[in-house]
């Protein structure tokens, strides 16, 4: 009979050999799996910090509420061409990436796999991409700090799943507390690094409930005129506290538009073919003056090419009128009168349709006592002369040629004209493609003040002419390849000096910039708001927007060049969506208002020392 045989000593010690190893490995495993996890809490905790700030546990649980911060962080830093928080960061994301794999290699046999280790690496790719884009100031806040913060959830959340929630040996291990409980304690861990600075927050401001409102030129911090939607205006006041606005109807209006201070609306008159009602409305206050002006012959119905320019003396509209081919009329427009007309010049022979412009270019002020006319001669040799002419502000209106200096003429299809009446001498400016030219009327004649030649490209033909003690010049389609000028006076007389020139480039991903013209058809511009005023200070203050971001930055009286540009208000704060549809700046001898419109609302700020700090009015 056969009996079974016992296991030897050597199979016992064997098993017990192997069970030794195979606990000491689960041990090892063990033990590195909660270094491993303990480790990447850490560095994940420190690069939130850095990324997004102290709250980050806060923040991470949403995207919207990451993208926010990381935008409003960008929006808080310079925006000159520098190196960005977000560059102290990236250090940290690569020892993320770089330790992905000790977590995923030290996870139990049958656990689920996790996708840490490439959410890891797109995270330090992404950052190192918009941080590289945002030292040159590049990119586009909303893409790139969008798809930042997906990736920085998506890496927290695959963090989270590879170790069940929490660091190992935490209390919260395995609780179902909220998503950012898994990155505390870094610094117990030996890791740490920089954390990022505060938020940006948005400069306090008035609401007024004003979707696409465009600024017209004129107004005072006070009160000023916008745009809305056509054929309508509004009149807004700046009350303590609150912002008013009265809709003006401006449904007969064939041509409306700004002129100076106020703006200037031409409608067809109830009788009478060869006639056109001009209505002039004085600013932004409530006042409303009419006047009767007579159309030059062939002009017909197409008031696009009527020039019109009106200024009041005392009660009563003084109306300029000029088409291209006809020499220009200054009208005396008095109420319940036969309006009264004084030709400028010689009558010009016609010439060819197909060789007319559109709608001229004139100017007109007044000193109080006179008027003062400007318009450009017919184009010769590419080429159109300045002509001025100053009327006596009377029933009479004597006309009075004014002498010009030699060569002054300007090039481009529709070269600008600007009028200014100030203390330091009633100004003349000229801008066209090739050259701007600023000079002051004296008497009977023009002195030339400034001129600045175009050495390459060409420069804007709209022009922008502030009025005030001083005078700035500026282009208004063109801003930053145009002249800026400040002009003023001296112990030695009049005198103007070009202000340093705005280095400030656009997003390469920044779409173009349009508003609605007052029938409602959409504008395209070349660049997008740049305006200037002068402060009480006697600095200038510039004031941009691209895109969504609105910045302003302070040029002080003999500075060699602009101060940190400082970002007031973003449109995509809230609204994903949401851009700028026009800026105004207003400035008097107490405060500076900067009015923002974008695309629901209208909104104010006020400076009470030149820009420097902003309140809400």
């Amino acid at each position: 009979m056969r009996t079974r045989a016992r296991p030897s000593w050597r199979l016992w010690f064997a098993l017990s050999v192997t069970g030794t190893f195979v606990y000491g490995l689960e041990s090892w495993r063990r033990h590195a799996a909660r270094a491993a996890e303990r480790s990447e809490h850490a560095r994940f905790a420190a690069l939130a910090r850095c990324a997004l700030g102290a709250d980050a546990p806060r923040l991470l649980g949403s995207v919207s509420a990451t993208r926010r911060r990381l935008r409003a962080l960008a929006l808080g830093t310079s925006l000159e061409p520098s190196t960005t928080w977000l560059d102290r960061c990236v250090p940290l994301a690569r020892g993320l990436a770089v330790h992905a794999p000790e977590l995923e290699n030290t996870r139990a046999p049958n656990a689920a796999g996790t996708l840490l280790e490439s959410r890891a690496r797109a995270l330090t790719a992404a950052l190192g991409r918009v941080g590289a884009v945002w030292q040159a100031r590049a990119g586009d806040p909303s893409e790139d700090f969008a798809a930042l913060a997906e990736h920085l959830v998506a890496t927290h959340a695959e963090l989270q799943l590879a170790t069940d929630g929490a660091p190992a040996g935490s209390a919260s291990r395995g609780s179902s507390g909220p998503v950012a409980q898994g990155i505390s304690g870094p610094v117990a861990q030996g890791i740490s690094g920089p954390v990022a600075p505060g938020p940006w927050r948005p400069a306090p401001t008035l609401l007024l409930p004003l979707p696409g409102a465009v600024f017209l030129p004129s107004g005072t911090p006070a009160r000023f005129l916008v745009g809305t939607p056509p054929p309508t205006f509004s009149r807004v006041r700046l009350l303590p506290g609150a912002l008013s606005q009265e809709v003006v109807p401006n449904e007969g209006a064939l041509q409306w538009h700004t002129v100076g201070d106020h703006l200037v609306r031409v409608e067809q008159p109830a009788t009478g073919r060869a006639q056109r009602t001009l209505v002039v409305v004085e600013g932004p206050a409530s006042t409303t003056l009419r006047g009767n002006i007579t159309l030059p012959p062939g002009l017909g119905v197409d008031l696009r090419l009527l020039a019109v320019e009106a200024q009041l003396v005392g009660a009563v509209p003084w109306v300029l009128s000029a088409v291209e081919d006809e020499a220009p009329v200054l009208w005396r427009a008095a109420p319940r009168q036969a309006p009264q007309a004084a030709p400028l010049g010689p009558a010009l022979p016609p010439r060819g349709p197909s060789q007319s412009a559109p709608r001229p270019s004139i100017a007109l002020t007044t000193d109080g006592t006179s008027l003062v006319a400007a318009w450009l001669d017919r184009p010769l040799n590419g080429q159109r002369s300045v002509r001025v002419a100053r009327v006596t502000a009377n029933a009479r209106g004597v006309v009075n040629r004014v002498v010009m200096p030699e060569d002054w003429a300007v090039a481009g299809r529709r070269p600008g004209l600007g009028l200014c009446a100030s203390r330091s001498g009633l100004w003349l400016f000229a801008a066209g493609r090739d050259r701007w030219l600023a000079g002051v009327v004296e008497g009977g004649r023009v002195r030339e003040v400034l001129r600045a030649p175009r050495s390459r490209g060409a420069y804007g033909e709209e022009l922008t002419v502030r009025c005030g003690d001083e005078v700035l010049a500026y282009g208004q389609e063109r801003p930053r390849g145009s002249p800026l000028w400040r002009c003023g006076a001296d112990a030695e007389g009049p005198r103007c000096e070009a202000l340093p020139a705005v280095l400030a480039p656009e997003p390469a991903g920044l779409g173009g910039h349009e508003t609605r013209s007052a029938s409602g058809q959409r504008v395209s511009h070349p660049e997008w708001p740049l305006v200037f005023v002068l402060t009480p200070d006697g600095a200038a203050l510039r004031a941009r927007a691209a895109g969504p971001v609105v910045s302003v930055a302070r040029l002080d009286r003999g500075a060699a060049g602009w101060g940190p540009e400082v970002v007031l208000w973003d449109a995509q704060g809230e609204d994903p969506g949401g851009t700028v549809t026009d800026l105004g700046l207003f400035g008097d001898s107490a405060r500076v208002v900067l009015a923002v419109s974008a695309r629901d609302e209208l909104r104010v700020t006020s400076s009470l020392d030149g820009g420097r700090t902003w309140e809400r009015p």
